[in-house]
């Protein structure tokens, strides 16, 4: 409940005339209400999740994460974000910056241990009503298993390209034997064009594994923090 508390006091932002008058009774049991949902959130979800402040201190984490990385709760409640995050940045704040973005893409956690954990990072943030950066609530999938997959796609893409180059090959030169009113020219054409469908499909699924390997490091949108906001 302290937690939560919190978690919602931090510099809330403007209130309506109408929430002003709200009473203490009205005030506690929104916030147990708060409390009870993310209670249920924290049990309930499979991927990691944590709560940072705007300095990216742990306030909190569920099990999942606990467990991934190797610390304890009380530990990482005497850590910052960056510290538990690969990358060669010296300024601390350009390590944790796309964790606090809504789409971070991947990124990669350093467990206790030094195992690398590849993940799928999302966040939403708080702000103050100076709009200034004030924590997170970050969830982070497991990507190693997606990886495998794709790696797996984009080989069978591979060993596609030499058959349908053959296909599509031999589909022209049936066509130019035989004229447009034999039957053979319509099967001919038909097996032509899903060749041309089927070539494009597999240049598709290379490009997309092509930028999959190379995703940038996002840049956050307005609403996001900036580096100057995250204090180190």
């Amino acid at each position: 409940m302290s937690y939560i508390g919190r978690w919602q006091d931090q510099n809330r932002g403007a209130t309506e005339p109408e929430q002003e008058a709200m009473t203490q009774v009205q005030r506690q049991a929104e916030l147990e209400e708060t409390a009870r949902r993310y209670r249920e959130l924290k049990r309930a979800m499979g991927d990691m999740m944590f709560v940072v402040d705007g300095t990216g201190r742990f306030l909190d984490m569920n099990e999942r994460f606990a467990q991934r990385i190797g610390y304890g709760a009380s530990e990482l409640q005497a850590m910052k974000l960056y510290e538990v995050v690969e990358g060669d940045a010296e300024d601390p704040r350009q390590k944790m910056m796309p964790f606090f973005a809504r789409s971070g893409g991947r990124q990669v956690l350093r467990a206790k241990d030094g195992e690398r954990l590849p993940v799928v990072v999302s966040s939403v943030g708080r702000y103050t009503q100076a709009g200034q950066f004030a924590g997170a609530l970050v969830v982070c999938r497991d990507a190693a298993g997606q990886g495998a997959g794709a790696d797996a796609i984009s080989h069978a893409a591979q060993e596609m390209n030499q058959p349908l180059s053959g296909i599509y090959g031999y589909s022209e030169l049936l066509k130019g034997s035989v004229g447009p009113q034999d039957p053979a020219y319509r099967y001919a054409k038909k097996i032509y064009e899903q060749s041309e469908r089927l070539a494009s499909l597999v240049k598709k699924i290379k490009a997309q594994q092509s930028e999959a390997e190379g995703v940038p490091t996002p840049q956050p949108p307005d609403d996001e923090p900036s580096q100057e906001e995250v204090q180190p």
